[in-house]
């Protein structure tokens, strides 16, 4: 009977994935980007002096399971001049999946694509995983250069994975930390783009780590081996291992207001709900199981954001906060619906503008708003201000309350003193507001580089007092421009170096 109810979870699982592979399909850039990401899986499966990738001598490759569709093989033949060979022998990936935003409304032309890699490094020897790796630098490399995309394939061993151990993005200094919770996250985000799945999706309800070894050593070896890679379980996730991932996602968040938000937010409703509360990732499987597949269990940053948002509609004083929530998110996927609202027919718009035409009827938004919005650009500085000010407060009461917290746990293990005191300075460096200090001024943009500048003297009453730079940009595509604050000061010296140490002047790029 268990066998059968393994087989009923595994083709939900797989229409699942086939739906969000289809959203991953339709939300591409650009025609190029498509088809350089979709040869990847092809290219990680050849070894051929033609095909980026390429190692002299032993190297293992190949994803389990894996063919091409005649547009890939199309693509690499014409690309490259070579047919797709299929490796032989046994593959060396298990598992090729793509996580964050790609697949949602979150997605841009700016966004990375994440893949992980899942090997079993008993089957090759050191040399072996040198070359492998080399491979797989040499392919980032290619899809940068072909597509203008950053691609990282991170390779994770199956045996670490069920340990919570991660391969490293260098900048992240995650540690162990981050353990389970990052996990959660894969499994919640993740798109399995080749390969087998992960056995965690097909285990009937939430198991322990014993129960979950049990179920999975008594399946029928060649089924086992045939269609699942085993990265281990995910029951709970201790309050202790959540504080960790709270306090290395404000550090990371310092610089990208928004996301660090989303993040806390989910940490804290951990932090705060009932120990036996569903994790994110675990009610997303629950909807699979029961068949029950919304847009929302589809798009996992929508998701997370309808999760955070509820939770601070519930334990907020401050209802204010929420709108700053919402303006957030809508900067952030940046839909511009204003272009569209005059159209009848809405039948074929882009997938961003059909979610968030929903999100802002929900929010009872009027045209003003979303115009007012859509015209970020344009607002001016004190404005903008205002608005950072509002974060801030939003972060520096998050960390409050978290560090209320910290006391009760038993996080010697989890965090290092000097991690967390490096962590509490950078969290003052940049939320406290002090004399002469150089705030950090955070822009919701990509490149906050202006290419103009003005700077002139600031008169305001009868003696001439301090300096101010301002930006002009054009009203309505015709010749009159609007003048736009950004910053004034009493000191010309503080004011350059304000513009220069938050890169909104650029000297390459810049003009003053």
């Amino acid at each position: 009977k268990l066998n059968t109810v393994i087989e009923d979870n595994y083709n939900s699982f797989l229409k699942f994935n086939n739906m969000k592979v289809e959203r991953f399909q339709q939300l591409f850039a650009s025609t190029n980007i498509k088809r350089v990401i979709n040869s990847i899986p092809a290219i990680l499966s050849m070894n051929e002096k033609k095909v980026p990738g390429y190692i002299d001598g032993k190297c293992p490759y190949g994803i389990a399971g894996y063919s091409p569709d005649a547009e890939v093989i199309r693509y690499i033949k014409g690309r490259f001049a070579t047919d797709f060979v299929p490796p032989e022998g046994d593959s060396f990936v298990e598992m090729l999946a793509v996580m964050g935003s790609v697949g949602t409304i979150a997605y841009n032309k700016k966004s990375d694509f994440d893949y992980w890699a899942v090997i079993d490094k008993s089957r090759t020897n050191g040399k072996g995983l040198e070359a492998f790796s080399k491979k797989v630098e040499e392919i980032q490399k290619w899809a940068a250069k072909e597509a203008g995309v950053e691609v990282h394939i991170f390779i994770n061993e199956v045996h670490n994975l069920k340990h919570n151990i991660f391969a490293e993005d260098d900048e992240e200094g995650f540690g162990s930390t981050v353990g389970a919770v990052l996990k959660d996250e894969f499994f919640r985000s993740s798109i399995i783009i080749a390969g087998k799945i992960p056995f965690w999706w097909v285990v009937p309800k939430f198991v322990n780590d014993n129960e979950y070894d049990k179920i999975f050593e008594n399946l029928p070896e060649e089924e086992r081996d045939a269609k699942f890679v085993d990265i281990g379980n995910l029951f709970r996730i201790s309050k202790e291992d959540f504080l960790g991932a709270a306090l290395f996602q404000l550090i990371k968040a310092i610089g990208n207001p928004f996301k660090s938000i989303l993040k806390i937010g989910i940490l804290e409703k951990y932090l705060f709900s009932d120990e036996n509360a569903l994790i994110l990732s675990q009610r997303v499987k629950t909807s699979i199981i029961r068949g029950d597949i919304t847009a929302t269990i589809l798009d996992s940053y929508l998701l997370m954001f309808n999760e955070v948002y509820e939770y601070y509609k519930e334990t907020l004083t401050d209802k204010s906060l929420l709108i700053i929530l919402r303006q957030n998110l809508y900067i952030k996927i940046d839909p511009q619906l204003s272009k569209y609202i005059a159209l009848r027919d809405k039948k074929n718009l882009p997938y961003k503008v059909q979610v968030m035409f929903k999100v802002v009827h929900e929010w009872g938004w009027s045209l003003e708003e979303i115009k007012d919005i859509d015209d970020f650009e344009s607002w001016d500085y004190n404005r903008i201000i205002q608005f950072w000010n509002y974060i801030k407060k939003f972060m520096l009461l998050s960390y409050q309350k978290i560090s209320r917290q910290m006391p009760a746990m038993n996080l010697q293990n989890r965090i290092s003193e000097s991690d967390f005191k490096l962590l509490s300075s950078k969290l003052k460096a940049n939320f406290s507001i002090e004399q002469d200090k150089i705030e950090n001024f955070i822009t919701f943009k990509d490149t906050p580089n202006e290419p103009y500048l003005y700077i002139e003297p600031d008169k305001r009453g009868a003696k001439e007092s301090g300096w101010r730079v301002y930006k002009k940009i054009r009203i309505d595509n015709s010749k009159n421009e609007k003048e736009i604050a950004i910053k004034s000061e009493d000191d010309l010296v503080k004011l350059l170096a304000w513009c220069s140490i938050n890169q909104v002047y650029e000297p390459t790029f810049s003009r003053l």
